[in-house]
């Protein structure tokens, strides 16, 4: 397949990478849900794609979409139509540089209609990939971000802390439940599994040294000091003092009544701490974001190195508590969406 997973009408492709793009980046492609097609009018030497649109083609791929090079011929007009309006087509490319001749004036006439079409669906249509939604060119070593559709929401990355927030909530929802039902094994199950997500989440926060300065360095660099100014790394140690009176209960095998003290102060504890952070965080990051401060780029360099080798489990745990405790909210979806946001085209197939 040119792109995996994706039945594309053969008629369109012609001549078809890898044989046409020396580097061979197309075997390298695995995000399907980002597609950029090139539009060439007419083939190049020896009826192969014309080495402008490959190139094209090349920096799209390096900028983190898939990408595709099509003939243009209106016997396939409507192969081309319904390739272009499929929802994971995020942009098409017509370029001067491309079409070393002129269509008819009858086929570019059926083109123009076409990307008319494209543009109604609020797709993006243009000369170059920057028009499209894509900065840069060959240089360029960042990922694209996809240009919003008007039915999209934008991913609001640093969900990935505040959402977070409901993860260890729902964890302790399901805690408190293991201890009002009476069933000790059970308690001491998840608390495990919330300890150990807590963990990762507190490592994000704190920060690890020499891999991740965390979200508190951040405030205090990019939000005047705002988590010093809150003492926020100061809450974490009180909440230490009560979380290893549960955690000792626990290794302990201690009984139900003894679990359920040391629970018991903690919680309160523990929601305190979650509730003063998010008075502190929130205001300062919507108001950085409405700035223009790239967030994206933030969570890449202080958050997301504190994860580690514990992505699978930071992921897989997250989302299924946000799904049995929805809060009526689209709480997985925001988180979810917020994750692929950060990742690039490598990382996301990998978590």
């Amino acid at each position: 397949d040119v792109i995996p997973g994706e039945d594309l009408p053969i008629p369109l492709l012609g001549s078809l990478f890898p044989k046409d793009a020396p580097e061979q980046r197309l075997k390298k492609q695995s995000n399907v849900g980002r597609i950029i097609c090139v539009v060439e009018t007419q083939r190049g030497e020896g009826g192969r794609h014309a080495p402008a649109a490959v190139a094209l083609c090349n920096d799209a791929i390096v900028g983190g979409f898939n990408s595709v090079p099509l003939f243009y011929a209106a016997a396939n007009h409507d192969l081309f139509v319904e390739l272009a309006l499929r929802p994971n087509v995020v942009g098409i490319v017509v370029s001067p540089a491309v079409n070393t001749t002129l269509l008819s004036a009858g086929d570019q006439q059926n083109l123009d209609g076409a990307l008319s079409k494209v543009r109604e669906a609020g797709k993006p249509v243009g000369e170059t990939l920057a028009a499209v939604g894509m900065g840069g060119g060959a240089a360029a070593a960042v990922v694209a971000t996809e240009k919003p559709k008007p039915d999209m929401p934008r991913p609001q990355v640093m969900a990935i802390m505040r959402n977070g927030h409901e993860v260890l909530r729902g964890a302790l929802t399901d805690i408190r439940t293991a201890l009002d039902a009476g069933d000790a094994a059970d308690f001491s199950t998840q608390w495990k599994d919330f300890q150990k997500w807590h963990s990762i989440h507190a490592a994000m926060e704190d920060g690890v040294p020499g891999v991740a300065e965390g979200l508190f360095a951040f405030l205090d660099k990019e939000a005047d000091g705002a988590a010093s100014a809150a003492s926020l790394d100061g809450e974490h140690e009180k909440v230490e003092e009560v979380t290893k009176a549960v955690q000792s209960a626990v290794e302990g095998s201690a009984s139900l009544d003894e679990l359920r003290t040391a629970y018991e102060a903690f919680e309160p504890v523990y929601e305190a701490h979650l509730k003063k952070e998010e008075d502190v965080m929130m205001p300062k990051i919507q108001a950085l974001a409405k700035g223009g401060y790239d967030m994206k780029g933030a969570v890449r360099k202080y958050l997301m190195p504190a994860v580690g080798e514990l992505m699978d489990f930071f992921i897989r745990f997250g989302v299924s508590v946000l799904e049995k405790h929805t809060g009526d909210q689209p709480r997985v979806r925001v988180w979810v969406h917020a994750l692929y946001a950060v990742s690039d085209a490598d990382e996301w197939p990998a978590r």
